[in-house]
């Protein structure tokens, strides 16, 4: 039986481009089917498996934003896993928002939010069979040295200077975090980087190489449980 499975993140998995954002900011450009690491990842996995994009621009993990409504995703996971339920597997990767002084900006809190929602999805039954899906918790790639000058705006957000450094700790927590959930784990940014047009975004060549190790690690899941 084919499998299922959910990527719930941000503007990464969401496939936001910075190169073609217009000047006017009237909408967000998009990166297309093809180039978006969900949709690679579908193609290298195969009919076997059927993956759905969740990704949300400015998505936070716990936190409600006052200057993006409606971007807290603990209050869609649930209804989320509910409408493609049943779901073998959740690729959750969250946290580059939170990183935002107006929300959290300290990285053990924001590691012990993504544990929140591993939480949720575990104590859920929107599994097979009503069990809980598995949960692959990744830490988010890192924030590019070229932040200050590429998207000075972002950069005042992240916290200056702190933004690389606090993102550098999100492999460190998350690792803890999912050992103590008992869920999967897997750093982003061992894989992949941001790309040099915001610092922030992964460009095409990097979704690619993401959706590779994600390939790699939902085989290693998926083979584990036979």
């Amino acid at each position: 039986m084919r499998k299922t499975i959910v990527c719930f993140g941000d503007s990464n998995t969401w496939g936001f481009a910075p190169e073609l954002q217009p000047e006017d900011e009237s909408y967000f450009g998009r990166y297309p089917e093809g180039v978006r690491w969900t949709s690679v990842l579908q193609e290298m996995l195969g009919t076997g498996y059927r993956i759905i994009e969740e990704g949300l621009n400015a998505r936070t993990s716990i936190w409600d934003d006052v200057t993006w409504p409606d971007r807290n995703g603990l209050t869609y996971l649930r209804p989320c896993l509910n409408t493609h339920a049943p779901v073998d597997l959740v690729i959750l990767m969250l946290g580059t928002n939170d990183l935002k002084v107006r929300i959290s900006g300290y990285t053990p809190e924001i590691a012990r939010a993504a544990g929140v929602l591993v939480k949720a999805i575990q104590s859920g039954n929107d599994g097979p069979e009503g069990n809980a899906p598995k949960v692959l918790l990744v830490s988010p790639i890192l924030v590019g040295e070229e932040l200050e000058t590429a998207a000075p705006d972002i950069y005042d957000e992240l916290g200056r200077e702190n933004a690389r450094k606090n993102s550098k700790e999100f492999a460190k927590y998350f690792q803890a975090q999912a050992a103590q959930c008992n869920c999967y784990f897997l750093d982003a940014a061992k894989y992949a980087e941001p790309g040099p047009v915001d610092a922030l975004h992964l460009d095409a060549a990097n979704h690619r190489k993401l959706a590779v190790a994600f390939a790699e690690k939902v085989r290693e899941i998926f083979q584990e449980s036979i």
